[in-house]
């Protein structure tokens, strides 16, 4: 009876949390939506630079792993605004953006920089709030299963345009553009990222190519503790305290998840097992993965040491994905270098990136040098990821290949992970 009052649970809860991933997500699905989202998602506004930068932080995740995403919006010189990769278009959102508008002048364009489903998402859906705006994108853009162009998908702008390769992004105020890309997969979609620069705060917008992480959850990712403290327990059945140094461990181990998927230090449980866990949760932990994680699941546990496993890239320096370095860049590493080494060639102090740390303080040097994984040969370069963190990675990529997917990588690491032997592909 207990198994079967778990199992029931599990079903009532699976399908609670997968209307709530239909709505959290509906601005990153695959499939072109039209719909305005106005949903209940909190932004936080954070200036960078007083009367000439700012952001917009929102959550990204699925499964009580969260991400920070952003939106950058930058003054031009004589009035009004560009606002670059837009988050979804709530009300609480869109009011910050009308009280930067009464001191700064109107949205004048809409800047999207990448062909990334989850920026692309939120495209139309900010057009239908700002329709006067200048839309101005990234090439390489695509849907699927069918081809559809940007105002198939939502975007009500008069103006579509596509960005300039490289060079001064008209009507912006002199903002300039290096474009990576498009990177063309081998089955579907593209890779394509634009990295912008403002000159008179010698700051570089990007988009997903890089990321800084520290031990310190983001502000965006502390809005609601709850997923923090379900990922710092050790096992489902541990009783955690809502403190910093748990709020610390919780983001630790929800960014290795984020960036592995599967990290080196868990163990993860047998169906059975982790259902009949999932009915002992204790009733103070009950309730952290609410609408996330269905009827209390936590179907791993963590073995010791994942401390070592997130310091290896959690210093706050610039890296790559691993996703990037694993699935992505390394089909193409010499296009990715020749890009990077143009990028660095503009004289900035700032990096602003779409994911994790804002307002990192970095210039061409540190930029540069997240690109060393890239960098081959017979030794290859090192992903700052440890070994047993990149198992599925390497592995998907193995297989991808193999099935014609994806081309074959041209890095070599040593791919020690793929010798790992947790999961089978």
């Amino acid at each position: 009876m207990l198994l079967s009052n778990g199992c029931e649970r599990y079903k009532r809860d699976t399908y609670a949390a997968l209307r709530r991933m239909r709505h959290s997500l509906a601005g990153s699905s695959l499939l072109p939506l039209t719909s305005t989202i106005t949903g209940k998602r909190p932004t936080l506004l954070h200036t960078v630079v007083p009367g000439e930068i700012w952001t917009q932080d929102q959550q990204l995740g699925i499964v009580n792993v969260n991400v920070p995403i952003r939106s950058t919006i930058i003054k031009i010189p004589g009035g009004g605004l560009n606002v670059i990769n837009p988050i979804q278009p709530t009300p609480e959102s869109v009011s910050q953006l009308h009280s930067l508008e009464e001191v700064h002048g109107p949205v004048k364009n809409v800047i999207l920089t990448s062909t990334a489903v989850e920026h692309r998402g939120s495209l139309g859906p900010f057009t239908q709030k700002f329709p006067k705006a200048t839309c101005l994108y990234v090439k390489g853009q695509w849907t699927f299963p069918l081809p559809l162009g940007l105002r198939e998908t939502g975007v009500v702008s008069r103006d579509i345009t596509p960005l300039p390769t490289s060079g001064i992004i008209p009507s912006t105020g002199g903002l300039l553009i290096k474009t990576l890309g498009p990177l063309k997969f081998k089955s579907v979609g593209t890779y394509a990222e634009g990295a912008v620069y403002e000159g008179r705060t010698r700051t570089v917008v990007l988009t997903d190519s890089v990321a800084s992480v520290t031990e310190e959850p983001p502000d965006i990712i502390m809005v609601d503790r709850r997923p923090l403290l379900y990922h710092a327990r050790d096992d489902g059945s541990e009783v955690v305290d809502d403190t910093p140094s748990t709020w610390r461990k919780g983001w630790r181990r929800m960014t290795l998840f984020g960036l592995c998927f599967y990290p080196g230090k868990i163990k993860v449980k047998g169906f059975i097992k982790a259902v009949i866990d999932a009915n002992n949760t204790p009733k103070e932990m009950r309730g952290l993965g609410s609408d996330a994680v269905p009827a209390n699941l936590y179907p791993w546990s963590w073995l010791p040491g994942d401390e070592s496993n997130f310091a290896s890239f959690g210093d706050g320096k610039l890296f790559v994905p691993p996703i990037l370095s694993k699935l992505i860049f390394d089909r193409d590493p010499e296009a990715v270098l020749a890009w990077a080494e143009d990028v660095a060639k503009w004289d900035f102090v700032r990096v602003i990136g779409a994911h994790y740390n804002n307002d990192v303080k970095a210039g061409p040097e540190e930029f540069l040098r997240a690109f060393d994984v890239l960098k081959g040969g017979e030794k290859g370069g090192r992903n700052r990821v440890m070994t047993e963190d990149l198992e599925l990675l390497q592995k998907a990529s193995d297989r991808l290949t193999k099935l014609g997917i994806v081309e074959e990588s041209k890095v070599c690491d040593g791919e020690e992970a793929r010798n790992i032997e947790r999961l089978k592909l």
